[in-house]
């Protein structure tokens, strides 16, 4: 059940006000947050957007922000999905800029949650402009974008000096109609492309980058769902591009040589390459299993608030008349016992 978003928010429980207060995300006139949620892996998020996210009264997410990051938002939240895929979208631009500032005015903390940066391949621009023309109160925290997520996944540098001193973001996903340029602009010998969701286009894409310079045996890297459990990589050359078998979305291409260092990526498509065991987030349950210094301020480690015990046994007491040597000798373990005592609890 959810609440309309204009309604002013309750109360807090004691223990959310508290960890709201500590993360200064407490505002009585309401804010926007406009959060970068990263790839997909919860493991990912910043700190700062996990504490926002858990203080969060209401929250607007995009499409493609992964279910364990969602669950993350407290359970008395307003959780919405306001994405846009191409082709189909929940709501209007319009309508997702009304929503965030009528929560916010209504003295929620809203949370506008956008996959990957939101700065990056995303309408946060427009976002910003609304917020601000409104009046409202507003703060960006960055994510983690696909294609460090991809890079890290197949151990690659996105720079190198050998090969690469400049990096070029595209974006493939087109939704509207157009004429394409035969060249992308700003790619030279030593760049390394980086191409967001190529989807449908990726032989168009090839022939681009063919025409702007790149060889033919420019080795390239495809990772789809990077940092999740479902994800894919594998290597393949620039003419290969057109013929390669098409990958699930969200996809990242990544063209120029320092994808040849991979030595993880597989030359089989489709070939799953998921991340070890102990970095997976599949079948596990995120609430509260984020580090503890993420989830609780100011809290002393565990073996610092350990109440000191006092039913040990202690030692007996040297008996009246014992020799001086004896004596000492009983007081210097009775000291050691009670130090041991306080050390390990």
């Amino acid at each position: 059940m959810t609440k309309p978003l204009g309604e002013p928010r309750r109360s807090p429980s004691p223990s959310r006000a508290i960890h709201a207060s500590e993360s200064g995300v407490i505002h009585t006139a309401g804010k926007v947050y406009l959060v970068g949620a990263g790839p997909g892996d919860p493991d990912l998020l910043t700190l700062k957007a996990l504490r926002v996210l858990q203080a969060a009264d209401v929250v607007l997410h995009d499409d493609l922000v992964a279910p364990k990051i969602l669950a993350l938002a407290p359970s008395s939240s307003t959780v919405h999905n306001v994405g846009k895929r191409c082709g189909r979208k929940t709501m209007s631009q319009d309508e997702i800029h009304t929503r965030m500032i009528d929560a916010a005015r209504g003295g929620n903390t809203v949370v506008r949650l956008k996959g990957g940066d939101p700065t990056i391949f995303g309408r946060v621009g427009e976002e910003l402009q609304a917020l601000q023309a409104s009046g409202v109160e507003c703060e960006m925290i960055p994510g983690v974008t696909s294609a460090f997520a991809a890079a890290a996944a197949a151990q690659i540098p996105l720079t190198d000096r050998r090969w690469a001193s400049r990096i070029v973001f595209l974006t493939g996903h087109r939704c509207g109609t157009g004429p394409d340029n035969s060249r992308l602009e700003g790619i030279t010998s030593n760049s390394t492309v980086v191409i967001y969701m190529p989807g449908e286009r990726i032989g168009q894409i090839a022939e681009q980058l063919a025409a702007s310079g790149m060889g033919a045996a420019t080795p390239c890297l495809v990772v789809s769902a990077a940092s999740t459990s479902r994800q894919q990589m594998y290597r393949l050359r620039l003419d290969e591009l057109p013929n390669a078998p098409r990958w699930p979305a969200p996809a990242v291409l990544i063209v120029g040589e320092v994808v040849q260092q991979s030595t993880v990526a597989s030359r089989k498509p489709n070939q799953q390459n998921q991340r070890p065991e102990f970095a997976t987030t599949q079948n596990r349950t995120i609430q509260n299993q984020l580090p503890r210094f993420a989830m609780i301020q100011n809290e002393l480690p565990e073996f610092a608030a350990r109440p000191y015990k006092t039913t040990q046994t202690k030692p007996p007491k040297p008996a009246p008349g014992q020799h001086s040597v004896q004596r000492v000798v009983a007081i210097w373990r009775r000291l050691m016992w009670n130090f041991a005592e306080a050390w390990y609890g």
